[in-house]
């Protein structure tokens, strides 16, 4: 996942290159493939995945948790839905307008801070973000340290592409124009950073899923080896019976 994020990125910022400096016509069709900020590309595509990806991860994690009584198999849960529904959006842009709309609700009180919150969705991110981060604060004190770390780090880079790097985007579009290059390196930039924390949070998330179903999965083995289905157990019983 970290090299096709670095392939995807790469890719990205060249066809920007090329578009701002020799093909303004798109490059031969090449830049709706690779655009990273696209509804139909490979790099929209791939980020679909990965989130998906996430969710499943996410899911496993809510189902061993359910099984052993952990406390954390509501948020591992939870959070396997949020996931499933920022893949969804990742294509569908779902969160523009109901941003859009929770933000218009917002903006007037914060105004657009000289462009910074110019997108009107940047407003509600912010909220939301806010809220889930600290809903998730007794979740993440309740891992172990390692894998809280991992888990805020991922976290951490995926949010300052999606919410900061998107201010500051805001702000461009404000200053200058959307087809600007400066605008157009800050979606490289951007989009770089929510895959590579995508990447580093579903890395974290095997990691810990390997080591938590370990012991399980022994478990599994052994029980799976002592059943030797209904014929086998009446044939056990017979020779019992035979004094075999």
């Amino acid at each position: 996942m970290y090299l096709a994020t670095l392939c995807l990125t790469v890719m990205g910022a060249g066809i920007v290159a090329a578009k701002m400096l020799y093909r303004p016509d798109g490059v031969y069709g090449l830049y709706a493939l690779v655009d990273l900020n696209g509804d139909s590309s490979v790099p929209t595509w791939y980020a679909a995945f990965t989130l998906l990806l996430c969710a499943g991860l996410l899911a496993l994690h809510g189902h061993y948790s359910r099984q052993r009584g952990d406390a954390n198999a509501f948020h591992w849960r939870l959070l396997a839905w949020v996931f499933a529904l920022m893949s969804v959006d990742e294509v569908a842009r779902i969160h523009e307008v109901v941003g859009s709309f929770l933000g218009a609700q917002i903006k007037p009180a914060v105004g657009e801070l000289n462009g910074f919150f110019h997108f009107d969705w940047v407003a509600a991110g912010v909220v939301f973000t806010l809220i889930v981060a600290l809903f998730y604060i007794p979740f993440l004190l309740r891992l172990p340290r390692r894998v809280a770390g991992g888990l805020m780090l991922a976290g951490a880079i995926f949010v300052g592409g999606a919410l900061v790097v998107e201010i500051f985007n805001a702000r461009t579009q404000y200053l200058f124009d959307v087809h600007s290059v400066y605008y157009q390196m800050g979606t490289v930039v951007e989009e770089c950073l929510e895959m590579l924390g995508v990447a580093v949070f579903a890395d974290v998330l095997i990691r810990h899923l390997a080591d938590y179903t370990k012991n399980t999965d022994i478990e599994v083995l052994f029980t799976i080896s002592d059943f030797d289905g209904p014929g086998d157990s009446r044939q056990a019983e017979d020779r019992d019976v035979r004094g075999e």
